[in-house]
C-alpha cells in the first residue's frame, strides 16, 4: 500500500512538473527522499528476512536429490547481487532527481518564470 501511494503522488507530481507548479517540484524532493528510505528498508527486509527463509527453502529442496552447497551459494549470490544492483540504481536514480529538482532552470521553471522580467531567488 505504501508503494502505491507513493506511485500515485508520484503521477500527479509529474503531472505538475509538466505544468511548472512550485508544489510538484517540492514535493519530487520529498518523494525522492521518501525513495531514498524505502529502497534501504526493503533491502535491509530482504537481507534480515528473506535471505533466512531462501536459506531454509535450500535446505528443504536439498532432501529431494539437489546439491545444497550450490544451491545455497547461488542463491546468496543472486540475492545480494539484486540487493546491491537495485539498491545502487533506485538511490541512483532519487538522487538524480533531487539534483535535477533543485537546479536554478527547474526552480525558475516552477515558479512561474515570464520572459522579460527577472527571475526571484530566495
Amino acid at each position: 500500500p505504501v508503494i502505491a501511494v507513493l506511485a500515485i503522488a508520484g503521477i500527479a507530481t509529474a503531472l505538475g512538473l509538466f505544468k511548472g507548479r512550485e508544489w510538484s517540484r517540492k514535493t519530487g524532493i520529498g518523494l525522492s527522499l521518501a525513495k531514498i528510505v524505502t529502497t534501504a528498508a526493503g533491502t535491509w527486509v530482504t537481507i534480515k528476512f528473506v535471505h533466512p527463509l531462501m536459506e531454509k527453502m535450500t535446505a528443504t529442496m536439498a532432501t529431494k536429490g539437489a546439491d545444497p552447497a550450490m544451491m545455497q551459494s547461488t542463491m546468496k549470490i543472486a540475492m545480494f547481487a539484486g540487493a546491491t544492483i537495485g539498491t545502487l540504481f533506485w538511490v541512483g536514480m532519487a538522487v538524480t532527481m533531487i539534483i535535477l529538482l533543485t537546479r536554478k532552470s527547474a526552480v525558475v521553471f516552477c515558479r512561474g518564470y515570464v520572459p522579460g522580467q527577472p527571475p526571484e531567488f530566495d
